[in-house]
Formats: structure tokens, sequence, C-alpha cells
């Protein structure tokens, strides 16, 4: 619902970084991965690749759209926003 108001309002960076979040949330819910605070992406890329490699490439597209915009200050928006929900939803597939 946060990263749906941010992209309502334009803008764009902080819902992606909701969105990664929420993945991130998503995976550790169902015991793949561990919630850290202060675990950095590489970790979590990592940890998918080491416990669920089937939707490691999917999660590697996101992490990487997420420090793109996050990190890297590189533009985004809609596309990039679509995206995302796109690899997200390819990841929450394979691992249900």
């Amino acid at each position: 619902a946060e990263a749906e108001a941010h992209e309502a309002g334009g803008r764009w960076r902080p819902a992606l970084r909701c969105r990664y979040r929420a993945l991130v949330a998503d995976l550790a819910a169902r015991g793949l991965v561990e919630e850290v605070p202060g675990r950095t992406t590489g970790e979590y890329r990592r940890q998918v690749d080491a416990v669920v490699p089937e939707v490691a490439p999917a999660f590697d597209g996101a992490t990487s759209l997420f420090e793109g915009a996050w990190y890297g200050g590189r533009s985004t928006g809609a596309e990039e926003a679509a995206r995302f929900r796109e690899l997200e939803a390819r990841v929450l597939s394979g691992v249900s």
C-alpha cells in the first residue's frame, strides 16, 4: 500500500524501495531468507541463490532495479515499477 501511494504521487524511487523491502519480508516470512537489519542486497542475493536457485535470476533482476534507483541514482518511473512487479511475481510464484 505504501509503494502504491508513492507511485500515485510520482515518487518512484521510494516506491521501489518499499516494494523491494516487501519482497524481502515476504521471503523471510516463508522462511527462505533471514531478514537481518543491515544485511546487504548482495547477502540477500547469495541467500536466495543458495536456497531457491530457480528464482535467483528474477530476484537478481529485482535487486538490480532497486540498487540502481536507490544507490545508483538511476532515473526510475512507471516502466521500472512495472518491471519490478513482473520480477517480483516470478519470484513469489516460484516459491509458493
